[in-house]
């Protein structure tokens, strides 16, 4: 604190006792957390209330540690991480990769799923592997670093120094993740796969933080490659995906490609994933049952399934969903559809948790979303965009509701990055469809305020996106509907006319001008 020097050069007689301002040390023992979000901290221990209002992992407190000198110099104090006692697997390494495998324990998983089955799908072939696997466990060091940078990150502004070093911690994690893979493969023809999948989806996380979607698609390819051929993971083996069908958790690992595949998919209006089928462990005949879903976990495994094959089947037709090879698909669809009619008093009655209830909602809005989407077509179907559907309002307008109920759910005010693609694609879905401005007003202005990655789909990057497009569908008519290339050959065609103004951090215009796009 400066203060002002004073001299009393008038008077002999006794200065009178100077008057100061009531000050304290600038306090600095707040936590982590506060201190690398620039904010005052309570101090509340073991975790400050701050962070736990705020939505935040509290990563604890500095603990000042005096250290001897050999010198005669004055003692200095230094500090080190008070962290909370570390389960088994953070339980080595530096004190700054203990911390951002902490953060991903408690923060990362519980924002990329949100319902309990998926979640425990992270804690059994994610995060159990990491206690033996050094190449899991150096990918989610990184993982927890690229996390932590998504939430604090400032939209269009220069990186910090603090960035800058979490983006060179995150390259180093990720290269020895790597080099570690690489010295095991040849060990185990299966347990080379479980961990090459199990980097392989971190990676894909990633750099799907950081806004690299074309290193993020890499990822996603390189890994159903594997499952495809899955010798690849082992090249000193004899291996087949027959030899690996009957393992479970590679299945699980499957599943879970072939639905980032269809995500992905719609992104880049391309197939992205190959065709996994042979890993399939749903039971057809379960679709056969009459009566209400058990449960929302049998209802969602039900309707993810039929997604991958109508999306299969729809690559068969040319884009054409009302190809006579589609119908099957749609019997199927629509038998679904009546039994969560059925079902949604009962699940809707027995849901508590927040998690279960963000998931009986996405489950409606994917039931009045397809209603539309398997509906005949009032106009002739572009054989590359199968968005060319009919336009109903009145499900739009719903979907819109119900898309609000999930966003407004959260109770921070912190980015969301979750691989549960059930709202961003939706809302696009509806903006690319529909003619009413009035709902793509209110679509563009509900993923400007929700600041949702899901996967390749940021809300923010696809509100600007879509604002441009419905732009240049006013001026180029049905002809917009012919570009090719998904979002990014959109965006490469937008910036060709100069009608872009996507900012240049969108990550949808620099997958742009990384790839050579159709269109």
């Amino acid at each position: 604190m400066l203060s002002r020097k004073t001299t009393n050069t008038s008077t002999p007689n006794p200065a009178k006792p100077k008057r100061s301002r009531a000050s304290a040390p600038k306090v600095r023992t707040g936590c982590i957390t506060c201190k690398t979000r620039h904010l005052k901290c309570d101090e509340e221990k073991p975790t400050c209330l701050r962070c736990r209002n705020d939505g935040f992992t509290c990563d604890g407190y500095l603990q000042s540690v005096v250290v001897s000198s050999s010198s005669r110099k004055k003692s200095k104090t230094v500090y080190v991480p008070w962290l909370p006692t570390p389960t088994s697997f953070i339980d080595r390494g530096s004190q700054t990769e203990r911390r951002f495998l902490h953060h991903v324990q408690q923060n990362t998983t519980s924002h990329l799923t949100f319902t309990s089955t998926r979640l425990d799908f992270w804690n059994r072939l994610i995060l159990a592997p990491a206690q033996t696997s050094e190449a899991v466990r150096h990918a989610l060091v990184a993982l927890g670093a690229a996390h932590w940078l998504f939430l604090t990150r400032i939209p269009n502004a220069s990186p910090t120094p603090e960035a800058q070093q979490l983006e060179h911690l995150i390259l180093q994690q990720y290269n020895m993740a790597i080099q570690d893979l690489t010295a095991r493969m040849g060990e185990s023809a299966t347990t080379d796969l479980h961990l090459t999948l199990a980097c392989c989806l971190i990676f894909f996380c990633i750099e799907s933080m950081m806004g690299r979607y074309t290193e993020s698609i890499q990822h996603l390819r390189a890994g159903s490659r594997l499952l495809a051929s899955p010798n690849g993971a082992s090249p000193s083996r004899e291996s087949t995906p027959t030899s690996f069908s009957s393992d479970d958790a590679i299945c699980e690992m499957a599943q879970t490609f072939s639905t980032l595949g269809i995500h992905a998919a719609l992104f880049l209006d391309e197939p992205v994933v190959d065709d996994l089928s042979l890993y399939s462990r749903f039971n057809g005949a379960s679709e056969l049952l009459e009566g209400p879903f058990e449960s929302l976990a049998d209802a969602r495994r039900q309707i993810s399934a039929i997604e991958v094959d109508f999306n299969h089947s729809l690559e068969g037709a040319g884009g054409n969903v009302d190809a006579p090879q589609m119908q099957p698909i749609h019997h199927r669809v629509h038998r679904w559809m009546s039994r969560f009619d059925q079902s949604r008093k009962v699940l809707g009655e027995s849901v508590k948790s927040q998690a279960e209830q963000h998931e009986f909602l996405s489950l409606c809005l994917s039931r009045r979303l397809w209603q539309s989407v398997i509906r005949p077509h009032t106009r002739a179907p572009s054989p590359t965009r199968f968005a060319n559907v009919t336009e109903d309002d009145q499900a739009f307008t719903e979907v819109l509701d119900l898309a609000e109920m999930l966003a407004m759910r959260r109770k921070d005010n912190h980015p969301v990055f979750t691989l549960s693609a059930d709202i961003v694609p939706a809302l696009n879905f509806i903006c690319d469809t529909t003619d009413n401005a009035q709902i793509q007003r209110r679509a563009i202005h509900l993923l400007r305020g929700m600041q949702r990655r899901e996967g390749l789909w940021d809300s923010v990057e696809v509100a600007e996106y879509l604002e441009d497009s419905l732009s240049a569908r006013k001026i180029l008519r049905h002809g917009w509907d012919d570009v090719l290339g998904g979002l990014p050959g959109a965006a490469r065609a937008l910036s060709r006319m100069g009608l872009s103004t996507l900012s240049p951090n969108n990550g949808i215009l620099i997958m742009a001008t990384k790839t050579q796009m159709p269109g």
